[in-house]
C-alpha cells in the first residue's frame, strides 16, 4: 500500500501501513482515547509487543495508521483467519476522539475491504465491548450485525463440587504439553468447529502457542480425550480454553479438567481465574457458574460480508 493522502471533511489526513516503530504512538493513542471511553484500553507498550509477536497478526501486516499533521490520529488492525475456503478477517478501529467525524474511520475501514483480491467475499469480524457506544454505533453504519457476544468471567475462589472424573478418565497435568501438542489441536478444532470464533491450529501452531502453558490432560487410557490450557501471569491465572473430543463431550470431563486446574493453581482474591467464553454457549456458561465463575464484561462480535460493508462506504 502507498502512503495515501486523503481529504478529511475538515483536514487532510494520511494512511499508511503499520511500522514497529508506531508503537509508543499507539500507546498514546489508546491512553488518549480511554480518557473519554475507557473500554477502550489502556494498552501498554509490552502488551502490544506480545500482540505483534502471534503468528496470526502476521507482524501487523494488515495494519494501517492514519496521521494528521504528523500525529498519530487513527489505528486499524486486522489479521485473516481461514477456515477452508472461507476467509473471516479480523478487524479493529480505534480514532482519536479529537479527530472523530472526519472519515478517518471510514477511510480505515476502507483500507482494509481492499487487501484480500477482488474475486473474493471475506467476512468482516470485530470484538466490540458492550459498554463503548461510539465503537458499536460505527460498526452498525457500516452494516456490521451481532452475531454472538464473548463473555468475560471472573473467579476468586472455585466452588467445591462433588463428584470426580468419569469411570476410564484420568485426569493429569501434563509434563511437556507440547509433547501433546497433535492430539490438543485435533480436540481443539473439533470441539469448537460450530464456533464463529474458531481459529483452527496445525500441530506446529499449537505447540508454539503452548510453549509457555500449563495443560492438563484427560486421558482415556492411552488416548487424550480433553484438555485444559491454562497460563499462570503473576496476579491472575487465565483459562486460554476447554475442549473435550466430541465423542466423549457430556460426560463432566470438561468440568472436572477446569475444577482440577484451578485446584492446581492456587485461585484465589489475590490470584483470581479469567476466562472467555461464548454468548451462544450457555452449557459451558452454567459450567462456569457451578464453578464460580461471575460475569464481569461483554464483548459484542459483530460481522459483515466486504460486499456489504463496500455498499455503506460508498453510501456513506
Amino acid at each position: 500500500m502507498a502512503h495515501d493522502q486523503v481529504t478529511g471533511l475538515f483536514q487532510h489526513f494520511s494512511l499508511r501501513p503499520f511500522k514497529a516503530i508506531d508503537i509508543d504512538d499507539l500507546v498514546v493513542l489508546f491512553d488518549h482515547a480511554m480518557s473519554t471511553e475507557r473500554a477502550i484500553g489502556p494498552v501498554p507498550k509490552a502488551a502490544w509487543e506480545r500482540f505483534l509477536a502471534l503468528p496470526m497478526t502476521l507482524n501487523g501486516r494488515g495494519f494501517r495508521v492514519a496521521h494528521v499533521d504528523g500525529k498519530l490520529a487513527g489505528y486499524a488492525e486486522s489479521f485473516p483467519k481461514h477456515r477452508g475456503d472461507r476467509i473471516v478477517r479480523h478487524c479493529k478501529i480505534v480514532v482519536d476522539p479529537s479527530y472523530r467525524r472526519r472519515r478517518i474511520g471510514a477511510s480505515l475501514l476502507s483500507n482494509l475491504t481492499a487487501i484480500e483480491p477482488t474475486e473474493t467475499n471475506p467476512e468482516f469480524q470485530a470484538l466490540i465491548p458492550a459498554d463503548w457506544p461510539s465503537g458499536l454505533a460505527f460498526a452498525a453504519a457500516f452494516g456490521f450485525e451481532h452475531t454472538e457476544s464473548e463473555i468475560g468471567m471472573r473467579c476468586t475462589q472455585a466452588a467445591q463440587l462433588d463428584g470426580e472424573a468419569p469411570q476410564s478418565i484420568s485426569i493429569t497435568r501434563a509434563a511437556a504439553p507440547v509433547n501433546h501438542a497433535a492430539d490438543v489441536a485435533l480436540i481443539h478444532n473439533s470441539a469448537y468447529a460450530t464456533d464463529v470464533s474458531l481459529r483452527p491450529y496445525t500441530a506446529h501452531e499449537m505447540a508454539n502457542t503452548m510453549e509457555d502453558d500449563q495443560v492438563w490432560i484427560a486421558l482415556k487410557g492411552s488416548h487424550i480425550v480433553g484438555y485444559c490450557r491454562v497460563e499462570i501471569e503473576r496476579d491472575l491465572v487465565w483459562i486460554e480454553d476447554v475442549a473435550v473430543a466430541p465423542s466423549e463431550q457430556n460426560r463432566g470431563i470438561g468440568r472436572m479438567l477446569l475444577k482440577r486446574a484451578l485446584g492446581d493453581s492456587g485461585v484465589g482474591t489475590s490470584k483470581p481465574a479469567g476466562l472467555n467464553v461464548s454468548s451462544n454457549n450457555p452449557a459451558a456458561i452454567s459450567v462456569y457458574t457451578r464453578l464460580g465463575f461471575v460475569r464481569r464484561r461483554e464483548q459484542r462480535r459483530l460481522t459483515a460480508p466486504r460486499s456489504a460493508l463496500r455498499q455503506f462506504l460508498v453510501a456513506s
